[in-house]
Formats: structure tokens, C-alpha cells, sequence
């Protein structure tokens, strides 16, 4: 859609994962006045000791629940209202950003309704994408979700999920985007932007002027996590059960896991599940769509983007590993597999049914009861009675 005439835009930047989001976030959050000045909005972002938390991702997340079909906020919505505030008015940009929204926008009912809402109040709508290399991105990604304790899997069977899933695959991953009238897609390639300078090549997407003042900010990354770090993820996946990441206390959980792997030195040693071989048949599983959609959005071959790498695997052998390293691991496993049963019989104790006893007062019980009725003068009343992987996908036969 066209925004009328004197409208603003929504940029909606949507990642995808690992491609340089906290950066962009860390970005935006460091020059929030000039943006403001140039007439931006931002909504806040949460931070954590001067990092982004967060993002916007959330937005999307309640949007059923606080946008109607029509455009419309719906009685008690929280956090659009925000958006309402100013999108009513019509006088500022809006600039929302987070990972997240690459596969929230990928939910017809959500990106329906995030685009009602803009429509409904005349602005048009750019996404904007930074697409990367399939064979790291989803090397970078699975250190991310090992990390995390999200699932116990091999590399080569997430490879396979999300092969199947279109995680990575341009075309799958934006099919809501493309040739969608209602939306401009702003797409880039992520290894150019970040040769260039992935801060100057979002401010030219978003618009920004040359001469704007805006203050470089140090880079944020995410390091990978480490060999270590995915050994010891793997085995306090196999020793708990249950979704962590959804336990009440998994925030406590991670946080505990983090201090372990960063302060004892593990991302030092990066976890590489890529050998050259499984980085070739990766490539070739994806060399079609990415150069398809490379001349038709990038202005560019895949290949002239992208430069050819060498990988050599680097995982963790709890057979080859000193007694000292593997003693160390298994500290770590053993103290955040006792957080999380810890926190799982807390929950099952928390959840169980109130056992209901069926009693009658004793006689020597009468007196005392009807002497604390009688001395209280305004008794309680009578107590109650009663009661992925495998097949032909690029992760096959993978080293």
C-alpha cells in the first residue's frame, strides 16, 4: 500500500535471527533524540545493562488480542494504544524492530491485523529483511537455540527442521511479503550490508538524510556460545523433561547457564557443526532460490554477494576431553539440571489437589472450640466439612 499523500511509513524491520538485529536495535536506542528530531517514533525497548532486551517483537505477539479485524483497538488493549497515540496523528514515522516479527509476520491473522491497524490511519508499510548465507546463519542460529535450552536435537536434524519449516529460505520465508500490494519490501543482502556498515545501510532504508547526526554505537554481537556450551545444553536437555524455556523460573535457569558458559571462558572455543562437505550441500540446496531472489530484490547474484568459505567442524568430545574439562562440564550440567528439577517439583507441588479430610471434633476438641467461639465474640463460623531428520533435505548424510 501507498501511504496518502503526507503520510508517514511504518518501517517494520523483521531480522531475520542473526543478522545483525541487536546491533540495529542497539542502533536505534542510541539515537533516539535525533530520531525524534527527524520525526521517528520508536517505541521504548526494555533494556538490559545497556542492551536490548526485547525489541518490539511483542507488538505483534498481543496483536489479535488488542487489534480488531477492522484496524481497530479492542477494549483493553495495553500496549498498541501506544501506537494508536501517535499513528492518530499522522505527524511521525514509526520504526519497529525485532527478529521476532520474521515469523510473526509469516501468520496471515497477525500481519492482517498489524496492517489494518497502519491502514486504517493512512500510513504505508515497509518491511525491511537482511537475508544471510544459509550454511552460517543456521550454524549461528543452532548455537542459539542449544544455548537456550530450547530443544534437544543435532545440528543436522535443526538443518532438516528448517529446511522443511522455510526458516531460512527467502521465498518461504517472506511468501506474506512478496508481491503483497498492501506492503514495500525493502530486502538486502546481510554479508554487503555488513561490509558497508549495517547501521548506515538501515538508516538509508529507513529513509534517514546524509546529513543527519546520527552517533555510532559499538557494536553488539552475540558470540557463539561455544563447543562446550552446546555438549553441556545437549545433556541437560537429556536429563530434564518438560519445555524449559516455558517453565515459570527458565529466565533464572538461563541466566545461571550463562554466567557458566561466558565466565568460564567457552565461547572462546566457537561450536562449528559445519565440516566443508555439509557447507557445499547446504549451499547447493538453497543456490536456486537464493539466486532468484537475489536478481529480482538485491540487484545482484547470490555468488557476487556472498563470499565462498571454509569450515571445519568443532564440537565438543567428551572422549577425547581432559578429566579437568569434562569434570568442569559436568559441574555445569549437574547444577542446572538440579535447577530445573528443583523448579519442576515446585510447580507439581504447586499443582496438586488439596487432599480434603473428612473429620469429626473429639470430645476433649469441643470445649477448647467452644471456649475460642465464646472468648472471640465474633466467631469465624463452623468449620466446613467434606469432603527431522534424515531424507534428501541439505542436512542429509551430514558428517
Amino acid at each position: 500500500m501507498t501511504a496518502r499523500l503526507g503520510r508517514p511509513t511504518c518501517y517494520l524491520h523483521l531480522g531475520p535471527p542473526k543478522t545483525g538485529s541487536s546491533t540495529i536495535s542497539h542502533f536505534i536506542e542510541g539515537n533516539l533524540a535525533e530520531l525524534d528530531r527527524l520525526g521517528y517514533f520508536v517505541p521504548h525497548m526494555p533494556s538490559l545493562e545497556g542492551r536490548p532486551r526485547n525489541g518490539h517483537g511483542i507488538f505483534a505477539n498481543v496483536v489479535v488480542n488488542e487489534v480488531g479485524e477492522d484496524g481497530a483497538l479492542l477494549p483493553g488493549a495495553e500496549l498498541w494504544p501506544e501506537l494508536e497515540a501517535v499513528a492518530a496523528k499522522g505527524e511521525k514515522n514509526i520504526i519497529l524492530t525485532n527478529e521476532a516479527f520474521a515469523f510473526s509476520l509469516r501468520v496471515p491473522r497477525k500481519l492482517d491485523r498489524i496492517l489494518k491497524f497502519f491502514e486504517r490511519h493512512g500510513y504505508g508499510v515497509t518491511v525491511i529483511a537482511y537475508l544471510r548465507d544459509q550454511p552460517g546463519s543456521l550454524n549461528s542460529s543452532y548455537v542459539q537455540t542449544q544455548k537456550r535450552l530450547y530443544a534437544r536435537q543435532t545440528f543436522e536434524e535443526f538443518v532438516e527442521e528448517c529446511a522443511d519449516n522455510g526458516r531460512v529460505d527467502p521465498w518461504r520465508l517472506l511468501e506474506l511479503i512478496i508481491d503483497n500490494p498492501r506492503v514495500s519490501l525493502s530486502a538486502g543482502s546481510f554479508e554487503a550490508a555488513y561490509r558497508g556498515g549495517l547501521e548506515a545501510d538501515f538508516a538509508r532504508r529507513i529513509g534517514l538524510p546524509p546529513d543527519a547526526k546520527m552517533e555510532p554505537v559499538p557494536e553488539v554481537r552475540n558470540p557463539n556460545a561455544g563447543a562446550k556450551t552446546v555438549y553441556a545444553a545437549q545433556q541437560i536437555l537429556a536429563r530434564t523433561e518438560g519445555v524449559i524455556h516455558k517453565m515459570g523460573l527458565y529466565k533464572r535457569i538461563y541466566r545461571r547457564f550463562r554466567k557458566h558458559f561466558e565466565n568460564s571462558g567457552w565461547t572462546d572455543d566457537p561450536y562449528v557443526g559445519l565440516d566443508q562437505d555439509s557447507y557445499e550441500r547446504i549451499r547447493a540446496y538453497y543456490r536456486d532460490s537464493n539466486e532468484r531472489f537475489a536478481r529480482r530484490f538485491l540487484g545482484a547474484d547470490w555468488a557476487e554477494l556472498v563470499q565462498e568459505r571454509s569450515y571445519v567442524k568443532n564440537v565438543f568430545d567428551p572422549a577425547s576431553a581432559s578429566k579437568d574439562e569434562l569434570a568442569e562440564v559436568n559441574a555445569v550440567v549437574d547444577e542446572v539440571v538440579g535447577l530445573i528439577q528443583n523448579a519442576q517439583r515446585l510447580k507439581a507441588l504447586r499443582e496438586k489437589p488439596k487432599r480434603l479430610f473428612s473429620f469429626k471434633l473429639g470430645a476433649a476438641a469441643k470445649p477448647k472450640a467452644a471456649a475460642k467461639n465464646k472468648g472471640g465474640g465474633k466467631g469465624k463460623g463452623k468449620k466446613k466439612r467434606g469432603s527431522n531428520a534424515g531424507g534428501s533435505g541439505p542436512g542429509s548424510a551430514a558428517a
